[in-house]
């Protein structure tokens, strides 16, 4: 959803999502396994989503890797056009489109960084 994240901006992404949807959110690991310094991880968050205050279930799969006991890669995918869907409200085609996924994406990484997206 932001996009590629350095240090600051990746603790400032965990803050607001604990802030706005974490609080009230039900989140569960479904699958999770390592591997030497690799990992994955499948968890669902289910929340409302405070915009619309549409409900919404993403299923979210992480993979990661570590270096000296902690995390020093982390990489999650989702289906975007899913979480539009349940969040937004729009129809398939429209959040199907790349220059809509684009759009929330450019909105969601502004907001986070505090109107300033790069």
């Amino acid at each position: 959803m932001f996009g590629l994240l350095e240090r600051p901006e990746m603790l400032a992404m965990w803050e607001h999502l604990f802030a706005t949807l974490l609080a009230q959110a039900t989140v569960q690991v479904t699958d999770a396994a390592t591997v030497h310094t690799d990992g994955r991880v499948v968890w669902t968050a289910a929340y409302t989503f405070p915009g619309t205050g549409r409900p919404v279930h993403n299923v979210i799969y992480a993979e990661l890797q570590f270096e000296n006991g902690l995390i020093s890669s982390h990489r999650e995918q989702f289906d975007m056009t899913s979480w539009i869907q349940q969040a937004i409200g729009m129809d398939a085609a429209l959040a199907a489109a790349p220059q809509t996924q684009a759009h929330i994406r450019h909105q969601a990484r502004a907001q986070l960084l505090g109107g300033r997206p790069r």
